[in-house]
């Protein structure tokens, strides 16, 4: 048995790789419809180019289908724990340790791994001279972050065991973040407001962009490339202070879900 910090890494292997085979069709729906997007995307307007703000198009979309896809994933751990299903996993085979982190692997890590490698692999065939661009592999880790804080969020949730209430919740977010961020951004770059009205709209864009981080930083590129001369330009936030408050609120939701799970009775 391999074990590292009190774990067994087989246990935690062998339960995630069963309960992604466990939801196989809706991992292949996921997959199949997001890259069919990319595809699509990046061969009409990226072939032959190299990294700019075209590529950040198809990325925007397939990370709203992986956010509903990890949502109804992360949300089935609330099934799980109301149904007494975890309760036989932990009682049998897997300590809470080892369940939360094959339910990490499942819910968050797994749907990652598959839109960067596949999102890579449509970028090589399609437009190879993207990969020079240091831009484009920055855009990965700011990926990672925004899914990894969405899966997390959704399943700190779930472990409360209300799957209905953490589906809904995370599938409205990975709608409408985009939506109220893209109002925010362009309201406070271009706005015209007194300052104790932009300080609320700049706190309120920093929390919805700390769960986006990618995002924002979409939008804070394309705001402030813009060839489009506007009279006023107020300053936005800086995107590696969001990706940084956004890894730190990452770590608060698993010490968080940690606490959680630990005091919970199954």
């Amino acid at each position: 048995m391999v074990r590292s910090l009190g774990v067994d890494l087989r246990k935690i292997y062998e339960h995630a790789s069963f309960t992604a085979n466990r939801y196989l069709s809706s991992y292949v729906v996921a997959i199949i419809v997001s890259n069919l997007l990319l595809a699509v995307f990046l061969i009409i307007f990226g072939a032959g180019q190299t990294f700019s703000l075209w590529l950040y198009g198809p990325l925007f979309i397939a990370i709203i289908i992986y956010k509903i896809f990890s949502s109804i994933q992360a949300s089935r751990a609330g099934r799980e724990i109301s149904s007494g299903e975890a309760e036989l996993y932990l009682a049998h085979t897997l300590k809470r340790t080892e369940y939360l982190a094959s339910t990490f692997l499942v819910v968050v890590f797994l749907p990652a791994l598959v839109l960067l490698a596949t999102f890579l692999m449509i970028v090589i065939t399609v437009a190879p001279k993207a990969l020079s661009s240091s831009t484009l592999y920055l855009q990965l880790i700011y990926i990672l972050a925004e899914l990894s804080v969405h899966g997390t969020f959704v399943l700190f949730l779930a472990i409360s065991g209300r799957e209905g209430i953490a589906s809904f919740l995370g599938t409205m977010l990975a709608f409408f973040v985009p939506l109220f961020l893209s109002i925010l951004v362009s309201n406070i770059y271009y706005g015209n407001f007194p300052p104790q009205y932009y300080q609320a709209m700049y706190t309120v864009t920093w929390i919805f962009s700390f769960l986006s981080p990618y995002t924002y930083n979409y939008y804070y590129l394309m705001f402030t490339q813009s060839m489009i001369p506007m009279p006023r330009q107020n300053p936005l936030p800086s995107p590696w202070e969001i990706l940084a408050s956004s890894i730190f609120f990452l770590l608060l939701l698993w010490g968080l879900i940690f606490l959680r799970f630990k005091r919970k009775d199954l």
